[in-house]
């Protein structure tokens, strides 16, 4: 489980996220199960599920992905960014 934390500003009502790599370094492809993003100031955590590779080399051979949350209400001004690789 990789974990990250990152300060913004608020964003609103989050509809979706792109995320992608660069496809660099050895074996770069990864595995993603789901990214969870909380508020850490109303406790609120946004599920985008994926369930994919990012990979050129498995899957569907996409290494970005736009994802949609399975519910969303309204963020704020901190984010916990999780992934899960395989």
């Amino acid at each position: 489980k990789d974990e990250f934390t990152i300060e913004c500003p608020a964003v609103g009502v989050i509809n979706k996220i792109l995320i992608a790599h660069n496809n660099g370094g050895l074996a770069p492809g990864w595995f993603l199960d789901r990214i969870l993003i909380e508020d850490v100031n109303t406790h609120h955590i946004y599920e985008f599920p994926c369930n994919r590779w990012l990979a050129k080399d498995e899957d569907d051979k996409q290494i970005a992905r736009l994802l949609f949350p399975k519910a969303a209400t309204e963020g704020k001004s901190f984010f916990i960014l999780g992934e899960k690789k395989n």
